[in-house]
C-alpha cells in the first residue's frame, strides 16, 4: 500500500515545495495521543496498530532532538469524571458509547515511555480530536514562528486527520511519516492518508523526512 500512496503522492503532491522552506526554525514536530490507555495491551481504547509506530515516532523524535527542532506533544486528558469525554466514535470496532478513559492523574493518560515530553518540549491538552480545538496549540505555533508541522500519532482517522485538517485551514504545512501513524483498522488508516495527500498536505517515508533534516538542518547556523 505505500508504493500506491507514495505514487499518489508524486502525482499530487510531490514534496519539493515543502523541502524548499523546510527550516528548523520554522518547522515542529507534532506527536499525538501516544498514550497508554490507547496504546497498551488491553487498554480500555486500545489501537494495536499504534504500538507499531512507537519505534518509528521515537526516531523521528531523536532527530528532531538532536539538531534542536521544537516538539509538541498532544494528548487528551478528561477530568476524573470523564465529564468531556467524546459521546461517540464511529469506527467500526468500536461502535457506539465507549469506555471512560485518559483520565487526568491515571496511569492510563501518560504517555507512553519511550515518547514522553523531554526538558524544553511542549505539551498542549485537549479534549476532543483536533489538537487546534479549544487548546493553546495555536498560541505555541505562532508564538515559535511554525509553517510546517510534522505530524504523527494515532489515530490516523480521528485526531490526526482532524489536527491536519484545522492546520491546513489555518495556512500550515503539515506532512505526516507514512510509518507513524496508525488506526483501528487498515482501511481507515489507508483512506485518510489518500484524503490527506490529496486534499490537507503531504505524506513521506520516515527516511525521506530524516534525510531531509540530516542533509540540511545541520548547515544551518
Amino acid at each position: 500500500m505505500s508504493k500506491e500512496l507514495l505514487g499518489l503522492r508524486d502525482s499530487v503532491r510531490p514534496l519539493q515545495p515543502l523541502w524548499q522552506d523546510f527550516r528548523k526554525d520554522n518547522t515542529c514536530l507534532v506527536i499525538i495521543d501516544m498514550q497508554k490507555d490507547f496504546l497498551d495491551e488491553g487498554a480500555p481504547i486500545e489501537v494495536a496498530a499504534g504500538r507499531r509506530v512507537i519505534p518509528e515516532i521515537r526516531k523521528l523524535l531523536e532527530v528532531f532532538r538532536k539538531h534542536g527542532g521544537t516538539v509538541i506533544h498532544i494528548v487528551t486528558r478528561h477530568p476524573a469524571d470523564g465529564l468531556t469525554a467524546p459521546r461517540f466514535t464511529t469506527s467500526p470496532t468500536r461502535p457506539g458509547l465507549g469506555p471512560k478513559a485518559l483520565l487526568e492523574g491515571t496511569e492510563g493518560a501518560l504517555e507512553v515511555e519511550p515518547l514522553r515530553p523531554a526538558l524544553g518540549e511542549y505539551t498542549v491538552v485537549k479534549k476532543r480530536y483536533s489538537g487546534f480545538y479549544c487548546t493553546d496549540l495555536e498560541v505555541y505555533l505562532r508564538a515559535l514562528g511554525t509553517e510546517n508541522m510534522v505530524v504523527c500519532g494515532v489515530c490516523t482517522n480521528y485526531c490526526v486527520r482532524s489536527t491536519v485538517h484545522d492546520a491546513y485551514f489555518r495556512g500550515y504545512k503539515c506532512v505526516l511519516p507514512l510509518e507513524g501513524t496508525g488506526s483501528h483498522t487498515v482501511a481507515e488508516h489507508e483512506a485518510s492518508l489518500k484524503d490527506i495527500v490529496v486534499g490537507f498536505g503531504y505524506i513521506a517515508t520516515l527516511d525521506e523526512i530524516i534525510q531531509q533534516i540530516e542533509s540540511t538542518w545541520s548547515k544551518e547556523s
